[in-house]
């Protein structure tokens, strides 16, 4: 993987620098939020230099950026890791990474019925987790 890296962004005219693999490195495990990656990084990158590699990871699809808000979380693209989707907790911000083979064999057999060439596709449901459901009460509709 480090070595498609390097040659991702050398295509784009940049450089593998030590600071790029750290947080790349970081990201290789699950998805992170910013203080996560921070904490994972150990003080070894400032936060400006965490966000400039962040921005330019996203530029380049080398990460993806799953929840919203305080629960976002920045994590490698489906070039660096297995597609997948998730369930994001808008109680405790828990992203539980998820497999899908019935809804990306439903997702193929609507491309081919609208003749539709797809770059990508993301699948985030967005609710409460089971931890937090069992520990308080939730609101219901």
């Amino acid at each position: 993987m480090r070595e498609r890296l390097k040659i991702q962004l050398k295509l784009a005219g940049y450089s593998l620098t030590g600071p790029r693999q750290a947080v790349f490195a970081a990201m290789a495990d699950q998805a992170l939020s910013m203080s996560e990656l921070q904490a994972k990084l150990q003080g070894s990158l400032d936060r400006a230099s965490l966000y400039r590699t962040l921005l330019l990871f996203d530029r380049l699809q080398i990460i993806q950026i799953v929840g919203q808000g305080k629960n976002r979380r920045f994590e490698l693209s489906d070039h660096y890791n297995v597609h997948h989707h998730h369930l994001n907790c808008t109680r405790c911000g828990r992203v539980e990474t998820i497999e899908a083979p019935a809804i990306e064999r439903e997702i193929a057999v609507l491309v081919r019925k609208y003749g539709f060439a797809p770059a990508s596709h993301q699948l985030e449901l967005t609710g409460v987790c089971r931890e937090c459901s069992q520990s308080s009460t939730i609101d219901s509709f």
